[in-house]
């Protein structure tokens, strides 16, 4: 379990320091503390559950009376709210302001959520054929859209959406990414794309890679670009200043789909389908080698991890969180 203290309640580090001194000398097994960048907050994580009586040396009172302005954290999840304003909601990305589902044959929808969870829907743009893929960058959203290319959009205050422009270079635009100088596309049996945008969200094609087998995904850890290929594994290249694409490395361990890459600056995680989760390390210059894998037999389609955890999407299985050492 954990205490996650709002930092403004706390006087410094030393007032702090000194709690964290008391839960662990209360025998709450204390694991680690995190600070949560994205919401100012210090998160304690427990080895096991939190005694409702701390025991505090200076308080000696329950866990919520010395605690009011700590909440509880389980792991556990719980449903808040659902939007849906039809069809198939494939994708999802949010900016820190708003939230943008990609929804095949209805477009790009954008959405605000407040500081219970519940969301409200804004706006919605549909330009044509299937919107497979949302990521932004902090001043455009790009979407992938299958069988019509790359497109850029910009979203004012309020949450309403522009559409701004289309590049189609051919083939099925599955995956994209930006690393806020280029935007990738994964583009299937036609490769691997990279593209410029302009200050006003022009998009501007610069360069294709075709070694790679089928990308399908694509995510970036600011030294490399990987691309999930399906049947092809993963695959590194490197970008240069211009933003041409150099093939490096593949690794494919097996008659699999590799479906989603993500990384959390260590490690790289790919969601292999029927063989779960793979674990990779990428070297200093893009080499990539395998370190084992887990959850066979899941349908893992999509991963992504907190700092913390990593969390598989799993089609007939739910969400499911691993540790990783």
């Amino acid at each position: 379990m954990a205490q996650q203290w709002d930092v403004e309640s706390i006087a410094g580090e030393t007032a702090l320091q000194t709690r964290i001194n008391e839960l662990r000398d209360a025998g709450t097994g204390v694991e680690k503390i995190i600070f949560n960048t994205n919401t100012n907050k210090y998160v304690i994580m427990f080895l096991g559950p939190v005694p409702e009586t701390l025991n505090y040396y200076s308080y000696g009172a329950t866990r919520h009376q010395i605690v009011s302005d700590i909440s509880i954290l389980s792991g556990d999840l719980t449903f808040i709210d659902v939007d849906d304003q039809g069809g198939n909601y494939y994708d999802v990305w949010g900016d820190g302001n708003f939230i943008y589902a990609a929804c095949r044959t209805d477009g790009l929808r954008s959405y605000s959520v407040d500081g219970s969870g519940n969301l409200t829907y804004i706006d919605v743009d549909y330009q044509g054929d299937y919107y497979h893929d949302v990521w932004g960058d902090g001043n455009f959203i790009y979407v992938a859209c299958e069988g019509d290319g790359l497109r850029t959009y910009s979203v004012d205050g309020s949450g309403n959406l522009t559409y701004i422009d289309t590049d189609d270079q051919g083939g099925s635009y599955s995956g994209v990414w930006s690393d806020g100088t280029f935007v990738y596309a994964a583009c299937g049996r036609d490769g691997f794309r990279s593209y410029s945008v302009d200050g006003a969200g022009n998009l501007t094609y610069i360069d294709t890679n075709t070694q790679g087998d089928d990308p399908f995904n694509v995510w970036g850890d600011g030294n490399f670009i990987y691309t999930a290929c399906r049947s092809g594994g993963l695959n590194s290249y490197s970008v240069d200043g211009s933003g041409n694409l150099t093939y490096i490395d593949v690794d494919y361990q097996g008659d699999d789909d590799y479906a989603r890459v993500w990384g959390d600056g260590h490690l790289i995680y790919v969601a292999c389908r029927d063989d779960g989760i793979r674990t990779y390390s990428s070297d200093g210059s893009g080499n990539l080698t395998f370190i084992g894998d887990g959850g066979a037999g899941q349908v893992a389609l999509s991963v992504w991890g907190d700092g913390n955890f990593i969390y598989a999407a799993c089609e007939l299985d739910g969400l499911r969180s691993y540790s990783v050492s």
